[in-house]
């Protein structure tokens, strides 16, 4: 999910699907916003995955932190 909406999460957990990954690469999202969209999707019963920018550790512990349930790690060569 490229556009940052909590309400479009909503609408996936809705529409059945078990994961919704949300892109932090691609799109800008502020974290208050990401934050947000991974609550809506616990609440919605989707799996909040994120997509985040780059391999930053610490970007990854506080989207885990904020609920993630996975983590996309974008140009991964091995």
């Amino acid at each position: 999910m490229a556009t940052p909406s909590p309400a479009l999460v909503e609408m996936v957990g809705a529409a059945g699907y078990d994961v919704a990954i949300l892109d932090a690469e691609h799109a800008l999202v502020s974290p208050e916003t990401l934050q947000e969209m991974i609550r809506a999707a616990e609440v919605s019963g989707v799996a909040p995955w994120v997509r985040v920018p780059e391999h930053d550790p610490g970007f990854v512990l506080r989207v885990l932190d904020a609920g993630a349930t996975g983590i996309v790690i974008p140009h991964v060569r091995s």
